[in-house]
């Protein structure tokens, strides 16, 4: 009996014992004040081609039209890409403190106004800053075909530049997805979801109607990555590409294993009595 206990007792401790990596992220940008804003707290722009030690802290986004914590956008009016570091320590510039281990379903809601804007997912190596992977939806493209939406897949782009990389094989799709470009005094939101396999190198991508998947090879595959949102907006008005509700949901089977070992246990228990 005294032994069962033990092993209880240790099992809960494996349990509540913090970790770096399988945590569950769930952001909300339109909720709280300036103070607790989920996006400054939670992001840092990645400003530098070197590691991560020339990256800045973010300050709150809003311009004209948009309040506080209303939702993630580019505050610059010159089009372009950027990229946003997920950081609970955001203002300590040295290192990426946050990493994901196992499987991997990332998701957000994304909206924008003017065609071509992109949203993306990037799984940074950390200790390689050059070794990423990414995947990219761009809405209601402009060029050929028009109107489609397309999502794509790459490796090693250039995460403070805003380069894509190199496009991995057979990673390129257009098609409708059923969302589309909105006003931005009503804009429509739609759900992207990235999935990501680090053992079996299965790569996804989904929004509404369209989806699509690469394998990454084996060399290319990042075991525990940081994990970094892309925003392109393509309009010269700010805050027409915007993202709100990011979560990160790790795949639950370390818990689910040690949860099946209590039943083991209890059950054993009942048994010898």
């Amino acid at each position: 009996m005294k032994k069962i206990i033990a092993s209880l007792s240790f099992m809960s401790c494996i349990l509540l014992e913090p970790s770096a990596h399988a945590q569950l992220v769930s952001l909300n940008f339109e909720s709280g004040t300036a103070t607790s804003n989920q996006f400054t707290n939670n992001f840092r722009l990645i400003g530098s081609a070197s590691a991560f030690a020339g990256t800045v802290a973010q300050t709150d986004p809003a311009d004209a039209g948009e309040p506080n914590n209303d939702y993630v956008f580019q505050a610059a009016t010159t089009p372009g890409v950027v990229n946003y570091l997920y950081d609970t320590t955001p203002t300590n510039t040295s290192d990426a403190n946050q990493t994901f281990a196992g499987n991997l379903t990332i998701t957000m809601d994304i909206s924008a106004v003017q065609a071509d804007s992109s949203f993306g997912i990037h799984l940074i190596d950390t200790s390689n800053f050059n070794n990423n992977l990414l995947a990219v939806f761009n809405l209601d493209r402009s060029s050929a075909p028009t109107t489609t939406d397309r999502i794509r897949f790459f490796k090693d782009g250039g995460i403070a530049t805003g380069a894509a990389g190199t496009l991995i094989t057979g990673g390129d799709l257009s098609g409708l997805s059923g969302l589309n470009v909105s006003p931005e005094a009503t804009p429509v939101f739609g759900t992207m979801t990235v999935n990501y396999a680090p053992t079996t190198g299965i790569f996804s991508l989904s929004l509404g109607t369209l989806s699509h998947s690469v394998t990454v090879d084996v060399a290319d595959r990042i075991t525990n990555p940081a994990i970094a949102f892309r925003l392109g907006d393509s309009s010269t008005t700010a805050g027409s590409a915007k993202i709100d509700n990011f979560t990160v949901v790790p795949e639950p089977t370390t818990f689910a294993m040690l949860l099946g070992g209590f039943g083991l246990l209890l059950g054993f228990q009942r048994r010898r009595r």
